[in-house]
């Protein structure tokens, strides 16, 4: 296969002598410059004349390539014209005279006839179809020669002919620094190094002559300063040369070089040429296979046999490298078909019936050469059809595993397959707007969409959340750039169809959301020019097409919006002309204009379209190339205020048709494309191809319509694209209060900042869901107060004992697998519980332990300590569950006890034979496609993770370590959780949904959930207060209340209320509520679950505050979802600044209650000394160590440096350990757990008859007697 054609056809002449009939001449080696792909030189001796005829037709094909697109048939038939003699009529007839004749029999004539000719005549033959082929030359059977008048030129560039070396390889260096971050498909190590030797340049030589055909008009080389023809010449020969060699043969490196190709032609406006050569990509990529993994490939051929196999191309790529740098290939002619797609209404050529690639990875990977740990996740795209009975959208990624390898290029395709379903799904939706139905189906389309991009800038993750984010090397990327701009554009093009609505849309039946899709179209927009300025600011490189294509969507909205509203265009205008003005003068480079580019054409006419007015408001209008018969007394100052949009259609079934209309007409060699089909003549929405009302005249005939719309289709306003996340209809919740929650829950934020201040609370997540849909996320503050880290969806908390949920469902699957059941006895489970207490050995169930009724005293407080400390290991775990008693006030009654959660994990294993954490990996977070959610601590190199705080007495936050639960394996189903707002919104959700299901069928497993027995999980299983109100009860790791009543039974505040909690939710009858707390030094969470709406409240914070801030700001959304009215609302406020002030005082009266007992003796009974030593419980786990320094005692516990306390004494041989409140918690203890009673904070030393202390007895639960540590 050649790689080089002929240098060029007037060389090939001369060399062989066939210039104005002569004989072949002798030739020297310098003139032979005819290249096959080995790059080796041949005599022109050893030229067949089958070849030589071929290579003149070849470069005569070229010149007219670009035109050869839009009519094959057309070309030949000119070839074949121009060359055929009045004695030649057998090998073809003029070109009406056989119209059934085919492209290829045509050429096949032109070849036949040029080989039968004699070798005097093929010199004549090939000039004259040279010179018939001249711009503005005609074809006919009579052609004649016209005498020849090119001016001759420095240089004379033929066709296959590259500059030299040293120059091209500079064009390589503004290709990889101005081009490649667009369309990065070239592994820039693996490239240059090709470019080191000449097998190596041979074998990429079409891809350099891609490179030059763009990059040499910015080229500053002295050889082409002062020769502006020779850069024209040099750049359409190479793209000619790119252009044949794609058509002739399929290879990689001929793909890749079509892309930058069609790059640059997109680029410069020239629309037609760019659409067949992506045509033809597209198909090209099909044919290689690149539209499928080769794993996918190689796993299907292994399980399936045809019998005809299709043909392969390519063989396996032989490096990592080389497998990424083809799945670029791919997607880069994918965004390029997207792009074509939406700039011209037509179908899609790439689908999901053919395509099955996993996304690129992360640029920095590639550039390793070293493939990612985690593949990169597959991404669902679009279908070719858009059948009017399947209303919903592609999947996106099918898992979010593999994220943390994606990079800007990977979001860049999602963002682009989501602009091209804006105007596929939803904007070519034709709808008859007289027919109810049909509406209700057209704005489902809407919320689908409007979700999916909701959704796509939730689940970011942080690090990629914001457009303009330098990178490690201190520059942007490019292509995360161009993400967020094609995001927040499909955003406008969705919205504003709504927000602008025609006057035919007047008396329809439905009510739009106008102003609130008005709103989030101008701020979408002024978010596009925001960071295009930023951007244009702070990089010098080339514009992609789309760029500009997006700063021209938002440019005609801002334009409408100031014409529907009458108000003044804004400054965010004058932005995008400045931006496209800066882009076209890039693309153009240092030299002058030759002609208009995309950028230029862009803006060109939103200034046309300003300085018409109104008259523009139809997006053709302002692109049509027809000039005003009567000049235009308007200027590019004209005020918006009183313009009024014209009516241009009264149709009531509409869709919006492709920018090609009309036929095209073919002219002579076409260098250009014609305006009317440009790529500046995109497909926009109904708001701007109908008539358009402004909004005064819409709202005045709404208020006068009044109460005469009949049924009116439901289609409540919803907040700024800013402020919600997403709004859905939902039969089954209260949907006002639903739809407009957002706005609210906005309202909230002073207060909760308020909250967050005065109880020393550094960072906030709340997040809201309902029906698997995000509804409402905000953050607040700082994950790391330090480095000013701000708190993100992604970000990672602690979730203590929202553990207990996911504890007992893993032991819910294991039942409804038969291997357990609720009431199996814990003894039979597992071997390793045996309790000295005779009852707990042979009466306590599982249900028992997992829902804090088996009366099992509890040693909370044995096991963490300060600075996040374990205080016992998961080695000695069951030893001391073992030497628990049995408090009969307990027994069948609810008394937390997260000891009991150690013994269910053991049994656990001991059943399944896997722990508990990796039985959840394996079997629910990976099901639930969980990314960020650990049951150990998470990995030393995870980004995103809170630091961890308790809160000083005048609510300064302390940092403290992180807790250390679950390192050594203890306290996993109870405490051990970690995660994230994105995916625990993943897990309750799942958990509301099976729980319902379950119910309504009586079954107890749920189709695509891997939660089992959920119904069982979340029953009643042990009353947790005597209330007159209503249920309030605790199932297997879960509680329950039926409001109105009492909530936060389990956290914080239901220790700092004297008087118990308030009463929320008044008014409501009956309404069933699933929550659970979790507090820790350094984090306080909740969850609350609505069965009825399928609705989770998530709230979590990152300090141990003064007051239980997550309980009350959970609350306070609650009522809200309630839709309670205003006067009903509980003062949270209130209660909270009662709680902190609770807390405050809790020194006080702990110092009180220890001073109940007057002290009699003021010294101790015998030396210091005498105390000194080592003291241990009865399981022999537990350990004190007393030691002396300085005439003061000590006492730690397991002996720990960091958990040492001074004790002063108390009386004889009685002593205090209370420290005061700030101490302990600059220490990172835990405040306010058993610790609430004085006697915890007194020890005394137990002497034996001779007088020697022997022991220490402590009461550290106040449900049992003294506990006796021997030494």
């Amino acid at each position: 296969m050649k790689s080089h054609l002929p240098a060029s056809m007037e060389s090939v002449q001369t060399s062989l002598g066939l210039r104005n009939g002569s004989a072949p001449a002798k030739t020297t080696p310098k003139d032979r410059r005819v290249h096959y792909v080995a790059g080796e030189r041949q005599s022109a001796r050893e030229i067949n004349h089958a070849a030589l005829v071929s290579s003149s037709l070849t470069y005569l094909l070229v010149a007219t390539l670009e035109n050869m697109f839009l009519g094959q048939g057309v070309l030949w038939q000119q070839i074949w014209n121009s060359i055929k003699q009045p004695n030649n009529q057998q090998y073809g007839q003029t070109p009406d005279s056989h119209p059934e004749i085919s492209i290829q029999q045509m050429a096949s004539d032109v070849r036949r006839h040029l080989t039968e000719l004699p070798l005097s005549e093929i010199g004549q033959q090939v000039d004259s179809v040279v010179e018939g082929l001249q711009p503005g030359s005609t074809f006919d059977g009579t052609h004649t020669h016209p005498p020849k008048n090119t001016p001759s030129l420095q240089h004379h560039v033929s066709l296959g002919t590259l500059p030299p070396d040293d120059l091209v390889d500079s064009m390589v260096n503004i290709y990889f620094n101005q081009i490649h971050p667009w369309i990065p498909m070239l592994h820039q190590t693996t490239f240059r190094g090709l470019l080191s030797n000449p097998a190596g340049r041979v074998r990429v030589s079409t891809i350099l002559h891609a490179i030059v055909s763009l990059c040499i008009r910015f080229s500053d080389d002295p050889r082409l300063q002062n020769a502006p023809e020779l850069r024209t010449q040099y750049s359409t020969i190479c793209r000619q040369t790119v252009i044949l060699a794609s058509m002739e043969s399929f290879s990689v490196e001929n793909l890749q070089a079509m892309t930058i190709c069609a790059f640059d032609i997109i680029g410069s406006g020239r629309g037609p040429s760019a659409w067949s050569i992506v045509g033809s990509m597209s198909r090209t990529v099909e044919q290689l296979r690149l539209s499928t993994e080769e794993e996918e490939t190689q796993s299907h051929q292994s399980r399936s046999k045809a019998l005809i196999e299709r043909v392969a191309f390519l063989p396996p790529a032989p490096t990592w490298a080389e497998v990424e740098e083809r799945r670029r290939i791919f997607w880069n002619v994918f965004l390029m078909d997207r792009f074509c797609s939406i700039c011209t209404g037509w179908n899609l050529s790439l689908t999901s019936a053919d395509v099955t690639r996993r996304l690129p990875c992360e640029g920095a990977i590639w550039e390793t050469g070293e493939p990612s740990q985690t593949p990169t996740p597959y991404f669902g795209i679009s279908t070719r059809s858009h059948d009017r009975e399947k209303d919903y959208l592609p999947a996106t990624r099918e898992t979010e595993d593999g994220q943390a390898s994606l990079g800007g290029f990977a979001f860049c395709i999602e963002a682009t397959e989501s602009l091209s379903l804006v105007t596929s799904f939803f904007l070519q939706y034709r709808v008859d707007f007289k027919e109810v139905q049909e509406v209700q189906r057209w704005l489902m389309r809407f919320k689908q969409l409007d979700l999916r991009l909701v959704q796509w800038k939730f689940f970011l993750p942080e690090k990629w959340r914001k457009a303009c984010q330098f990178n490690n090397d201190g520059n942007l990327d490019p292509n995360l750039v161009l993400a967020h701009i094609a995001h927040n554009t499909a955003v406008v093009l969705l919205h504003q169809g709504l927000a602008y609505p025609p006057a035919e849309w007047q008396s329809l039946p439905v009510r739009l959301p106008s102003a609130s899709s008005a709103e989030t179209c101008h701020v979408a927009a002024d978010e596009v020019t925001t960071i295009a300025e930023q951007f244009l600011g702070h990089s010098n490189v080339l514009i992609s097409p789309q760029f500009s294509f997006c700063l021209f969507v938002c440019g005609k909205m801002l334009l409408t919006h100031a014409a529907y509203y009458q108000s003044a265009l804004t400054s965010s205008f004058d932005s995008v002309l400045s931006s496209l003005e800066e882009i076209s003068r890039r693309w153009n480079g240092e030299q002058p204009p030759a002609r208009a580019n995309l950028a230029s054409k862009f803006c060109s006419r939103l200034k046309k379209a300003r300085i018409e007015g109104s008259g523009s408001v139809d997006i053709r209008e302002a692109f049509a190339e027809k000039q005003d018969t009567i000049p235009s007394s308007r200027n590019a100052d004209v005020s918006f205020r009183n313009t009024g949009l014209q009516r241009m259609s009264t149709s009531t079934e509409v869709t919006v048709p492709g920018a090609l209309e009309g036929e095209i007409g073919i002219n002579g060699t076409q260098t250009e494309s014609p305006e009317s089909i440009s790529l500046a003549f995109p497909p926009l929405p109904l708001s701007f191809q109908m008539g358009n009302a402004t909004h005064d005249s819409m709202f005045a005939a709404q208020a006068k319509a009044g109460n005469d719309m009949g049924e009116v289709v439901e289609f409540n306003e919803h907040s700024s694209y800013r402020s919600r996340l997403a709004v859905l209809k939902l039969n089954s919740a209260p949907t006002s209060a639903m739809d407009d929650l957002p706005r609210k829950l906005d309202a909230f934020g002073p207060a909760i900042q308020e909250l967050m201040k005065l109880s020393g609370t550094p960072g906030l997540s709340l997040s809201v869901a309902t029906k698997n849909q995000p509804v409402y996320h905000a953050n607040y503050g700082f994950r790391d107060l330090q480095n000013r880290l701000k708190v993100t969806e992604e970000t990672i908390f602690p979730v203590c004992s929202l553990a207990k949920g996911l504890s007992a469902a893993a032991m819910g699957i294991l039942v409804d697998d038969g291997i357990a059941s609720w009431e199996m006895l814990v003894k039979d489970a597992t071997p390793s519980f045996h309790p000295n207490d005779t009852d707990l050995y042979n009466n306590t169930t599982l249900a028992d332990l997992y829902s804090h009724r088996s009366g099992m005293s509890s040693c909370g407080n044995l096991v963490g300590g300060c600075e996040g400390n374990l205080l016992i290991s998961k080695d000695d775990c069951m030893r001391v569950v073992n030497h628990q008693t049995l408090v009969p006030t307990n027994l069948g009654s609810f008394a937390y006890n997260s000891t009991a959660y150690d013994a269910c994990d053991e049994g656990f294993k001991s059943l399944s034979g896997t722990p508990l954490d990796d039985f959840l990996q394996q079997h629910v977070f990976t099901e639930l496609g969980l990314r960020r959610t650990f049951m150990r601590p998470p990995p030393s190199d995870a980004d995103d993770v809170t630091k961890s705080y308790n809160a000083l007495d005048d609510g300064t936050p302390w940092s403290i370590p992180r807790p250390k639960l679950g390192m050594d394996g203890i306290g996993c189903g109870s405490g051990r959780l970690r995660s994230c707002a994105a995916d625990l919104i993943k897990v309750y959700t799942c958990f509301i949904q099976s729980f319902n299901h379950e119910c309504h069928t009586g079954q107890t497993s749920t189709p695509g959930s891997p939660l089992k027995q959920v119904s069982a999980i979340m029953s009643p299983h042990v009353p947790m207060l005597s209330t007159e109100r209503g249920e309030v009860s605790y199932g297997l790791g879960w509680a329950r209340v039926q409001l109105p009543n009492t909530m936060g039974h389990i956290g914080l505040n239901g220790r700092l209320m004297p008087h118990g909690m308030p009463v929320i939710v008044k008014g409501v009858a009956d309404e069933l509520i699933l929550y659970h707390q979790g507090t820790l030094p350094g984090a306080l969470v909740v969850v609350i679950l609505i069965p009825r709406t399928e609705t989770v409240v998530l709230v979590m914070s990152n300090s141990l505050s003064l007051t239980d801030v997550p309980d009350w700001v959970s609350q306070m959304v609650l009522e809200e979802i309630m839709d309670i009215p205003i006067e009903d609302h509980t003062d949270f406020a209130t209660y909270a600044k009662t709680s902190i002030a609770i807390n405050l005082g809790w020194y006080d009266r702990i110092a009180q209650g220890l001073m109940q007992v007057q002290p009699q003796t003021i010294k101790p009974h015998r030396s210091l000394e005498s105390y000194i030593g080592k003291y241990l419980d009865e399981s022999r786990v537990f350990s004190v160590v007393v030691t002396a320094k300085e005439g003061v005692l000590f006492w730690a516990f397991q002996g720990m440096d960091s958990e040492r306390y001074k004790l002063t004494h108390y009386d004889g041989d009685t002593f205090t350990w209370l420290q005061p409140r700030n101490d302990l918690s600059r220490r990172g203890r835990w405040v306010l757990g058993n610790d609430n009673d004085p006697l915890f904070w007194k020890i005394e030393f137990g002497v034996d008859e001779r007088g020697s202390v022997k022991r220490v007895l402590w009461r550290h639960d106040p449900s049992l007697n003294l506990i006796v540590y021997s030494r």
